[in-house]
């Protein structure tokens, strides 16, 4: 199994922990690989996975994401694995703020850590 699809077990498997109802895609031919309903709107995911310290996104493909979420209702996220640490970044306001990496020095308005957000949230 390559590390992209692991990767996406092991976010799906943390959200269905935390509440959510998560549908993975088989394939990766679409923008998203996971669909996660817990709040309205629903998210939209996109999963990266790498041992180094950041990850580039494109972009075309934050823009591609941004447009097919305005056009079925869904939040688009970004959801990297980055050295072992879970972020979640709104591709929205990667978009309005022009961030194209994705670290631990990514703002924390556009990027949460997973294993953190729902606390602050008083879930």
């Amino acid at each position: 199994m390559s590390s992209g699809v692991l990767a996406e077990k092991e976010l799906r498997e943390i959200l269905q922990k935390k509440g959510y109802y998560v549908v993975r895609s088989d394939k990766s031919e679409g923008l998203f690989d996971l669909i996660a309903l817990r709040d309205c709107p629903p998210e939209a995911i996109q999963v990266k996975s790498t041992g180094k310290d950041k990850i580039y996104v494109e972009k075309l493909q934050r823009n591609q994401m941004e447009k097919l979420s305005k056009e079925v209702s869904v939040k688009p996220i970004i959801a990297a694995k980055i050295k072992e640490v879970w972020f979640k970044c709104d591709v929205c306001e990667m978009n309005r703020s022009d961030v194209k990496t994705i670290s631990e020095r990514t703002p924390k308005e556009i990027c949460k850590l997973i294993n953190k957000e729902d606390e602050s949230n008083g879930r």
